[in-house]
């Protein structure tokens, strides 16, 4: 006649961490599939799912594959898997001379245009660096 309490930990995993309910992974995928969309293959608790890239994904974007995670104790239903990508950016030696040739092109493109994302960074550091200094008295 007494209570019995059991405790249960949870060996660290190389790929998946869990948090409560919750999966969390991280996907590295390629610059072409960061820009243009794509799908790529997940592992997840219950084995591969084609998960969809959308375009213009950017690093630290997280991607929801829902009811993946760990069964809810007590309570009915699943925890979610959460995927973090990471968009790998490689160095030109690891690419092909083609693709130098078209970044350079890109890279052109993107110069001629107007008001480029670097103008728009440049301008919004400029700003934020003026409300500092009006905020700050620096």
């Amino acid at each position: 006649p007494g209570d019995l309490f059991v405790r249960i930990r949870v060996r660290p995993d190389d790929y998946f961490r869990r948090e409560e309910d919750h999966i969390y992974t991280e996907l590295p995928v390629s610059l072409g599939q960061a820009v243009l969309g794509g799908t790529a293959e997940v592992l997840t608790l219950d084995g591969m799912v084609e998960l969809k890239i959308p375009e213009g994904t950017q690093t630290g974007t997280r991607l929801l594959i829902r009811n993946r995670g760990v069964q809810r104790l007590g309570r009915v239903g699943r925890g979610h898997h959460y995927v973090q990508v990471t968009v790998h950016v490689p160095a030109p030696k690891e690419m092909t001379s083609r693709q130098v040739e078209l970044m350079r092109e890109f890279q052109e493109e993107e110069e001629k245009g107007s008001y480029s994302w670097f103008e728009r960074w440049s301008a919004m550091i400029k700003s934020s660096l003026e409300s500092l200094k009006r905020g700050a008295k620096i």
